[in-house]
């Protein structure tokens, strides 16, 4: 087991931690410290990546390792007591997909970020301007994570019994909302 301990962020910037088959925990200290993958091609190698507490992702546009950031594991990724850092100023559209943790075809993601299940609402996605979005948090074929930006949460602004703003109508948008799902690739 490899363990990488840091009293400050964990930036994988330049190269990639190859354990040579062991495990590996990324341990950047306690909140706001992250682990910050900012490289594209395989950032860890290892037989389970684990974390000792956030992983940071940016996401400024949407083209990979460009405009946001994506962790690249070889390997098994284990997001127990994970918390997810999100920042940036992009504007996603219906359906954007942003693959956050790009894992090798084989491996599995186990665990779930602190506090968003699979499929969770991201609330507040990527500032309070953007409050009304139902961005949600998914896997693809059970070793990626993958935020896809959903459709706009209803909102009631009234108490009529129809029409816009009503509880009615809102639940009735509700019923139309895309619905994504952590999954795996």
């Amino acid at each position: 087991m490899v363990t990488l301990v840091s009293d400050g962020d964990v930036v994988i910037s330049g190269g990639q931690v190859n354990t040579g088959g062991g495990t590996l925990l990324l341990d950047p200290d306690a909140s706001p410290d992250a682990v910050r993958p900012t490289k594209s091609l395989t950032d860890v190698t290892a037989s389970t990546l684990s974390f000792g507490s956030d992983l940071a992702i940016a996401i400024n546009g949407p083209t990979v390792d460009t405009q946001y950031d994506q962790l690249n594991v070889v390997g098994a990724v284990n997001l127990t007591g994970v918390s997810l850092a999100l920042s940036g100023s992009h504007v996603s559209t219906v359906g954007q997909q942003f693959v956050i943790v790009n894992n090798d075809g084989a491996d599995a993601i186990t665990g779930t970020f602190n506090g968003l299940a699979q499929g969770a609402t991201i609330p507040n996605f990527l500032g309070a301007s953007r409050s009304e979005r139902g961005d949600q948090l998914h896997r693809r074929n059970r070793n990626d994570a993958v935020i896809t930006a959903c459709t706009t949460v209803p909102e009631v602004t009234n108490s009529l019994d129809s029409g816009a703003g009503s509880l009615r109508q809102a639940v009735i948008e509700a019923c139309r909302v895309r619905r994504s799902h952590l999954h795996r690739r």
